[in-house]
């Protein structure tokens, strides 16, 4: 139970900086008004609810210890607050990962990129919308966490809390990795003349730039 505690608050403090530091680094990618107060809402929203999760989960058991220790101590758990509190946190990571999954495809229909390039930089960042997948598929399992068998029923919340984390941070590190960018354009790497210099790819909404560098 103790590294089930420890498990939860490390899940709930990864995911919400996780959460941040993707939506942050969209915001590099546009300037349209309706993108960045739709990525502010989502960013804080995550935030708000990653916080109130991991501050129920310390304190969800008085004494604290009482979650992982029960003998000889006298202590109470409100687990079914804590299932109320899981769900809404779900349906805020679904707003999310949908929201990082479409948003990325839409800024990069302006850049200034081959359409093949441009799919598989769509598809490496798309990953959000599997970790979605796995955030829907834990919810039927969250009213399981107030049985009595509590590490056997939630098995299943653990593994798919584990594997949406694990997506959510590679989706974020190919958010910034430009050496990955340029396998999408290795096909064109015999037709480039020597000596050419790749260029930068400027977004005709904000300006901003994207350097793919040839392995």
């Amino acid at each position: 139970m103790l590294c089930w505690f420890l498990g939860q608050l490390a899940y709930t403090s990864t995911g919400m900086i996780m959460r941040l530091a993707i939506g942050i680094t969209l915001l590099r990618f546009t300037s349209s008004r309706i993108h960045v107060y739709s990525l502010y809402c989502i960013i804080i929203a995550s935030t708000i609810t990653g916080t109130v999760l991991l501050f129920f989960a310390i304190f969800q058991c008085s004494p604290i210890s009482f979650y992982w220790d029960k003998e000889g101590v006298q202590g109470i758990c409100r687990r079914d607050i804590e299932v109320k509190i899981m769900y809404f946190y779900s349906v805020i990571d679904i707003i999310f990962d949908v929201s990082i999954g479409i948003l990325p495809a839409i800024f990069i229909r302006k850049l200034k990129l081959d359409r093949r390039t441009k799919l598989g930089i769509a598809g490496l960042l798309g990953i959000g919308c599997i970790a979605c997948a796995l955030v829907i598929a834990r919810v039927p399992f969250l009213h399981l966490m107030t049985e009595e068998n509590f590490l056997y029923e939630t098995t299943m919340v653990a593994i798919c809390s584990d594997v949406e984390t694990g997506l959510g941070i590679m989706a974020g590190c190919f958010m910034v990795m430009r050496r990955g960018f340029s396998f999408f354009n290795k096909s064109n790497e015999n037709d480039t003349p020597k000596g050419y210099v790749t260029p930068q790819f400027v977004s005709q909404t904000s300006g901003s730039t994207l350097r793919v560098e040839h392995c």
